[in-house]
């Protein structure tokens, strides 16, 4: 995890996609992940996840309070 030198946004949590297909919805913008995909999601976005298909999706998603991921 990292925060970015100069800006307000930190990072805070990072998720990794096991395995499946998922819709990561932020705000307006949307994403489909497959397997391998990771993002890394700032400080204070909401987000969904969803699983529009049948078979299973699996996530690792790692959470850090922004405070310690930006000391």
């Amino acid at each position: 995890l990292r925060c970015l030198v100069g800006s307000e946004m930190c990072i805070r949590d990072s998720l990794y996609l096991l395995e499946g297909v998922l819709s990561l919805e932020m705000g307006e913008r949307s994403y489909v992940l497959y397997p391998g995909d990771s993002m890394q999601l700032a400080k204070g976005n909401r987000y969904a996840m969803y699983n529009r298909t049948t078979k299973p999706a699996r996530v690792l998603l790692v959470e850090m309070p922004c405070e310690e991921a930006c000391s």
